[in-house]
């Protein structure tokens, strides 16, 4: 399904978000939450801090293990190790799924993930699904599109996170 269709069928538009120091991914959670300050400068300290304290939530969430080994992908911090997580905050790099699993758990939210990096082949882009579930631990599962629209059914705070990750870049979805 290409990403317009299903975005329309799940009744969701895009929101860009700033990428300002990278922290793309802080300014889509806040903007779907409600949390982020319309000021831009007050955005852009608020975003820094969320940086700052997301990583420290992957810090304290990563295993033992974590600081000798990556992840594998049968965990929800596949492919991240202490020292990745450390660099990706040191050097202001991209924010991935371990942040987003920082998320969900700090806001006690559901985060749903609409993932359109995924080609397959001629230019053509898939659209894939993920649900990271907040409190479970376990990693994100890539979801159907009926799962993906009974989610939607939510109301008020049981209403996932919604966003979309797309090359280098995360942006809110908002409902239409």
């Amino acid at each position: 399904m290409k990403p317009r269709e299903g975005l329309r069928e799940l009744e969701l538009r895009k929101e860009t978000t700033s990428g300002y120091n990278y922290n793309c991914l802080a300014f889509a959670v806040g903007t779907v939450s409600g949390e982020l300050p319309e000021e831009r400068k007050a955005a852009q300290r608020w975003s820094d801090k969320e940086r700052r304290r997301t990583h420290e939530k992957v810090l304290e969430m990563l295993p033992l293990e974590a600081k000798t080994e990556r992840g594998t992908n049968v965990v929800w911090w596949a492919g991240f190790d202490v020292a990745r997580v450390e660099n990706i905050y040191e050097k202001k790099k991209f924010m991935g799924e371990p942040h987003v699993h920082a998320y969900s758990c700090q806001l006690e939210r559901d985060i749903v993930v609409v993932d359109v990096r995924c080609e397959r082949g001629e230019g053509k882009v898939e659209l894939a699904i993920y649900h990271y579930q907040s409190r479970s631990g376990a990693p994100q599962r890539r979801i159907s599109m009926r799962a993906a629209k009974e989610l939607r059914k939510a109301e008020g705070a049981t209403q996932p996170i919604w966003l979309l990750l797309e090359q280098g870049h995360w942006s809110a979805l908002l409902r239409k």
